[in-house]
């Protein structure tokens, strides 16, 4: 049987699947956006997603760099 998560394990699941979640969202986003056509919409559904994994790869920069 497992053991039960910390509260600092469940804090990193939830922001992990809220993180996965608004990565999702964005690119079934940038996908309808393509598809239709919407080219300003798809621009600037695709920078919303630079943005996010820029930080998330800084975040990760940070936490290597750390240990």
């Amino acid at each position: 049987m497992r053991k039960p998560l910390s509260v600092l394990e469940l804090q990193r699941v939830s922001y992990v699947n809220s993180l996965m979640n608004h990565i999702h969202e964005n690119t079934d986003d940038l996908y309808e956006s393509l598809m239709d056509g919407e080219l300003s919409q798809a621009r600037h559904t695709a920078e919303e997603l630079l943005i996010i994994l820029r930080d998330v790869a800084d975040s990760l920069d940070e936490s290597l760099n750390s240990h």
